[in-house]
Parts: structure tokens; sequence; C-alpha cells
């Protein structure tokens, strides 16, 4: 699991530097049609033009995703592991964060953030806590007067930071899926199809699902839903089952289920471009932790 994890962080890190190509240089539109259709197709160049920028992935919540899940994965590995490379630690924490502030995705600064945030404060050690205060709060002096004066997305950023501390709403929260009479859910609810069974794999009426919760509710009706629900009552019930003496998986479980509980609200986490893969994978190691614990076959090293 830890050597997948920080294939997973080298690939972000990789990915974070063909976004500061993309931001410094403009030979952007020659390497990104390798990774994406076209950087002047659809989304991509309507979130460029506020200075959101994604690199291969070819959605904000989907890149603020992976980002957080790289994020969190790196504080769990960095905590883990016995012997660590401080110098390739630091460059690759360093690229997360900026691949996920360049992003400007409300998953990444909302939830992802957040949670890397307790995840860290859960597990690791006091003289750990210390070091990165110090070490955060020099980076912050030192590079965020960078990114105020050179970086167009700032803009969107503190537009998007007044907004919700301003009016802490649930429609600027979700970007108006929540708490909005014209948002996508009070859009599907009232559409006449199958209720019990849904209308199959299909779009519907609708241009694009911006909801995992919307997706299988129009396309399994009431039985999808019901059943995606006890997927995540099997998910908590794995996170119970973990020990005490694994309070650092149980941790980055608890993380990882929350992140993809709230990204769902804003789009298929199932269906996730690139990013999937290693989602469901480190799901994988941490269910088989869990089955190991429960048949006594796992020590502590």
């Amino acid at each position: 699991m830890l050597n997948l994890n920080t294939l997973f962080h080298v690939l972000l890190a990789f990915n974070t530097c063909l976004i500061i190509l993309e931001i410094l240089t403009p030979y952007a539109e020659y390497f990104l049609p390798y990774f994406v259709r076209s950087p002047e197709e659809g989304l991509r160049i309507g979130t460029s033009s506020m200075g959101r920028f994604m690199g291969i992935f070819d959605q904000t919540f989907i890149s603020g995703f992976a980002y957080s899940l790289g994020l969190m994965t790196w504080v769990y590995n960095f905590e883990k592991k016995r012997v660590k490379n401080l110098l390739f630690e630091g460059m690759l924490l360093l690229l997360l964060l900026i691949g996920g502030f360049a992003s400007v995705s409300k998953v990444f600064f909302i939830v992802g953030i957040l949670l890397s945030l307790g995840l860290f404060l859960f597990i690791a050690k006091t003289g750990t806590k210390i070091m990165a205060l110090v070490f955060g709060s020099i980076f912050v002096l030192f590079i965020a007067p960078i990114f105020i004066n050179n970086w167009i997305g700032i803009d969107y950023l503190q537009e998007l930071f007044y907004g919700i501390v301003g009016e802490t709403s649930l429609d600027k929260i979700t970007s108006g899926r929540l708490g909005n009479d014209t948002g996508i859910y009070s859009t599907v609810l009232p559409q006449d199809f199958p209720m019990l069974i849904g209308a199959g794999f299909t779009l519907y009426n609708l241009p694009f699902f911006d909801s995992e919760f919307v997706q299988f509710f129009v396309q399994g009706g009431l039985i999808a839903i019901v059943l995606y629900f006890l997927i995540l009552l099997k998910n908590i019930s794995i996170w119970f089952s973990l020990k005490r003496k694994f309070y650092k998986e149980k941790g980055l479980l608890f993380a990882v289920l929350v992140l993809g509980f709230i990204t769902a609200f804003g789009g298929p986490v199932f269906l996730m471009n690139r990013v999937r893969v290693f989602y469901f994978l480190l799901l994988f190691f941490l269910y088989k932790i869990s089955v190991s614990v429960k048949n006594e076959k796992i020590k502590v090293i």
C-alpha cells in the first residue's frame, strides 16, 4: 500500500509539472492533447480562463479529489515509513499542494485539506506536528506572495472564500446542487420515470450527471439508492472492525470514506477518470487489513 501511494504521489507530481508548464509557458497546446482530447474543448477552456488548471484531468472535481486523496495518503506514508527521505517527501508534498491549489477545487479546499490536516493531527507524533507548524509557516510567508501577485486564479479563490465565509450557504458551497430551487436535485426528482427501478443506463433527459446520488437514482431508482447506501454502511462496519493498534489505517480509511461520500454530491465518484483505479486499490488494501485483523493473521511490525 505504501508503494502504491508513492506511485500515486509521483504521478500527481508529474501532473503538477504539466500544470506549471501550462501556467508559465505558452507550450501547453503541444503536450496537453496527448493527455486530454483538446485543451480548447468544453470545460477546460472555461476553467483555465479563470486560473483553474487541472493538467490531465478533464473535470475540476476530479482534479480536486485526486490531489485530496494524494495529500491524505502522503500524510499516512510519511507517518508510516520508518526511514524517510525528507527531500523527496518534501518535494512530493510541495507539488501536491501546488497542484491542488492550482485546480481551485472546492473538493480540495473544503474537504481534502481539512481531512488531511485532521488525519495528520490524529496520527502524527508531537515532534512532527511542531516541525510541520514551523516549516508550514515559513512556506506560507515566502511562497504565498508569489501566488497572490502572479496567479490569476487568486481572484476566483478569493471570490470562493468570501462567498462561503460571508454567506455560509449550501448554495455557495455546493454550487447550487443543494439549497437551490434550480439545482440538479430539484431538476431530477420531478422527472417522470420508474421510481423503483429507474430509467436504465442512460443520460435520460439530463446533459450530464453532476452527482453520484442523482446518477444512481435516475439509472437504478430506489433499488440502486438503497444498495448504494448499503455499500456505505458496509464500509462503516469495516472501519469499526479495525482495532485500536491500527489507528493510522483506521484514520486513513475514515478520511477516504468521508472524501468519497462528500465528493459524490458533486460528481460520480465510481466513474471518475484517471483516479478511481488508485481510489479502489487503496480501499482494497484497507479492506485486506481489516480481514486479516479479523482472522488474526496480521502482525504489527
